[in-house]
């Protein structure tokens, strides 16, 4: 059957979500609703990340879906060949991450063989024994004696490059005639009701919106400063806390901070020559390297993490309608890591909801 589906949001969650619906419902009509889209505006949240696959926490900002969500994910980006991943802006990566713990990585056992960590033996992680001595930069209360040091192969995932290609691939998708099957409107969307007299279904990628657009006060924004460099000669991920040294396709990035409830995004000096101080303790090759400029992102965060889920949404107290929303939002710090397992479970909920045997 033919259905008309509006996607609100057209950063990551959006545009995955319209792709993969795309490809699940062939002969469907998907309109991505936004107020701005990439590139011809640079606002988006999306376009100011660092773009890793990888989790090491949860925290009050995940849930018990995100390991799952990101597997999928990392399974998706190594689909991508080599060559065909950097005009799409995914490339694989080796990650050495650093715990300050006397248990290690606070993740259970099943999660981290998921996500493929390895715990290094003490011979494999003498080339890091300098992180002993800088520990203290790099963690709160440090101990030498509970440092412990992991390896994954992860993905990177260049946010302006990916953003791009989303856009670009759902623009070249058309029908058997050859009709565009889906289109872009810039537009705000005050409340779901403007809506449903146009569509069958709408999936709400609104980010920090959803918290007027869905009514929910968990949603919270997390400032997210980092720093851009010329290294070239970096090519592994580094990670210790909040402290991060990744290479992507046209640079690398040096951060992060992560402040919850500020949404300000200018960058702060202050914040740019603490996130260099402690990039230098976890990498001090990068201290000489070249400044290219200095960012800021504002995650669209959620206590109990991504909000991934199917609600009939009441469209007026004295008439029995409702229209069947999917929302996909809430992801923080996360979000290119847990995208594609989100738009797949965005799929799922949406079989669900324009199945004949569905009651409204």
């Amino acid at each position: 059957m033919s259905y008309k589906i509006a996607v609100i949001g057209a950063g990551v969650q959006g545009l995955a979500s319209a792709l993969c619906l795309s490809q699940q419902f062939l002969h469907s009509h998907i309109t991505v609703i936004a107020s701005e889209f990439y590139p011809e505006t640079r606002n988006i949240c999306s376009s100011h990340g660092l773009g890793l696959v990888i989790s090491t926490t949860v925290g009050e900002m995940g849930n018990e879906d995100i390991t799952d969500y990101i597997v999928t994910t990392m399974k998706y980006c190594s689909s991508f060949k080599k060559d065909y991943g950097k005009i799409a802006g995914i490339l694989p990566i080796e990650t050495i991450l650093f715990c300050n713990g006397k248990e290690g990585l606070q993740m259970c056992a099943k999660d981290q063989q998921k996500l493929g960590f390895q715990r290094l033996s003490d011979d494999e992680a003498k080339p890091y024994d300098y992180i002993k001595d800088n520990g203290a930069k790099l963690f709160h209360d440090f101990r030498k004696d509970h440092l412990t040091v992991y390896k994954m192969t992860s993905y990177v995932i260049d946010c302006n490059r990916y953003l791009t290609w989303l856009k670009q691939k759902l623009e070249s998708t058309v029908d058997s005639n050859g009709s565009k099957r889906i289109s872009f409107q810039s537009r705000h969307v005050e409340s779901f009701a403007e809506l449903a007299p146009f569509y069958d279904l709408v999936i709400n990628c609104s980010a920090l919106g959803a918290k007027y657009l869905a009514n929910d006060n968990n949603v919270v924004p997390i400032r997210g400063q980092y720093v851009s460099v010329a290294a070239p000669f970096v090519d592994k991920v580094y990670m210790a806390g909040e402290t991060i040294v990744i290479p992507r396709c046209d640079d690398v990035g040096l951060g992060v901070t992560a402040q919850v409830g500020r949404s300000d995004i200018d960058p702060d000096p202050k914040d740019s020559d603490d996130i260099r101080r402690r990039c230098e303790a976890l990498f001090p090759p990068i201290k000489n390297a070249k400044l290219r400029y200095s960012n800021v992102g504002i995650r669209p965060a959620r206590i109990g993490g991504a909000r991934v889920e199917l609600e009939l949404v009441n469209l007026n107290s004295t008439v029995s309608s409702k229209l069947p929303v999917i929302h996909n939002y809430g992801h923080g710090t996360k979000g290119f890591a847990q995208h594609w397992g989100c738009a797949q479970k965005v799929v799922k909920l949406a079989s669900q909801a324009l199945s004949s045997s569905f009651k409204l």
